[in-house]
């Protein structure tokens, strides 16, 4: 048994039983998870189609960005990110979307259907009734935000697709929790161009309160390539920035159990190597799960093995799209393989 196996076993042998109760997974990364292509084939694979929630999503994806479970159609909303811009009090994943006056916003799910408990965060510098919202069935909410410049949730149950009409200039959206009781689901926090510590530009209170009333059993952490890609990488502030990271998601979600995941190995990333070998010493040091897509990779030849088979993009950094699906396969099948062993 290698030593992963053995971590696995040691901190998720309660998994089978979870899911049949519900069980969320949340990836937090860059842009290896931007396009959500290896979250979806995770989900497929791991869930087997049985996950009927959606998580935590982002008021708006980002350009670069998408969602395999939700569709935007966006009209008068603009996006604010943490990885570019300032805001004192990001949301969790930090992003923003405010809205004109007028502004209205559609949200569509892609593949699942039916009523589901809506919780949407709002802000606005005032108070009084900052959006309209419309659900599928034809009903009609406000919601009235009652403290100044303060993120709070307002909770519906809503059947989808949904619209949300902005009824101030300069009113905000941080984000929805959509889910079912006992649900199961795999939600992101990614970012094209993120280092490790973008989440410091996330408020104080984000992780309790964004991650609250969802039920989460696993963190995945994928950072990694943009540290190592700067020429000045530090792996001492890497190391720390990381840590900050964990504990910042066990304050939200205390029972929850960590993987951290080491980043593939591009020839265009000179120091990738220097920040596996850090991800893997803090997992070491916290108790934390670790597994290295390098590991997968090498089976099929590495990074070049994986060039010639069409897996790489041009730019020697990221993944295709079927690159990122085998990575999702992989891990989502190694996680259940070990649990169904022991």
């Amino acid at each position: 048994m290698n030593s992963l196996a053995r971590v696995l076993f040691a901190v998720l042998l309660c998994i089978s039983g979870a899911l049949a109760q519900g069980f969320g997974v949340k990836f937090l990364g860059d842009s290896h998870l931007g396009s959500d292509a290896l979250i979806q084939a995770f989900r497929d694979e791991f869930f087997g189609g049985s996950d009927d929630s959606v998580g935590f999503i982002a008021p708006l994806m980002p350009k670069f960005h998408a969602s395999e479970a939700l569709r935007f159609k966006n009209e008068g909303f603009e996006i604010i990110s943490s990885r570019r811009d300032t805001d004192p009090d990001f949301p969790l994943c930090g992003v923003i979307a405010r809205a004109r006056n007028g502004a209205s916003l559609q949200i569509e799910l892609k593949k699942l259907s039916g009523e589901f408990e809506v919780e949407v965060l709002h802000r606005v510098g005032g108070n009084g009734e900052i959006f309209e919202i419309i659900d599928a069935n034809g009903r009609k909410f406000r919601i009235n935000h009652l403290l100044r410049n303060s993120w709070e949730y307002t909770r519906f149950t809503l059947a989808f697709p949904v619209q949300i009409r902005s009824l101030r200039e300069g009113a905000e959206l941080g984000g929805y929790k959509i889910y079912r009781k006992n649900g199961s689901f795999a939600d992101s926090c990614a970012s094209n161009g993120a280092y490790s510590s973008v989440y410091q530009k996330w408020g104080k209170n984000a992780f309790i309160r964004d991650l609250a009333r969802l039920d989460y059993e696993l963190f995945i952490i994928a950072y990694g390539t943009n540290d190592a890609l700067d020429s000045n990488f530090d792996e001492a502030k890497f190391y720390a920035t990381l840590r900050g990271l964990v504990r910042s998601l066990r304050k939200g979600s205390r029972r929850a159990k960590i993987l951290l995941l080491a980043p593939p190995r591009s020839p265009k990333v000179p120091n990738a190597s220097r920040a596996a070998a850090v991800i893997r010493h803090l997992a070491s040091d916290m108790g934390l799960m670790f597994y290295d897509f390098d590991m997968a990779m090498s089976e099929d030849g590495g990074w070049e093995g994986w060039r010639k088979m069409g897996l790489i993009r041009p730019d020697e950094i990221h993944l295709e799209a079927g690159g990122y699906e085998r990575l999702g396969r992989n891990l989502a099948r190694l996680l259940k393989r070990n649990l169904i062993e022991f």
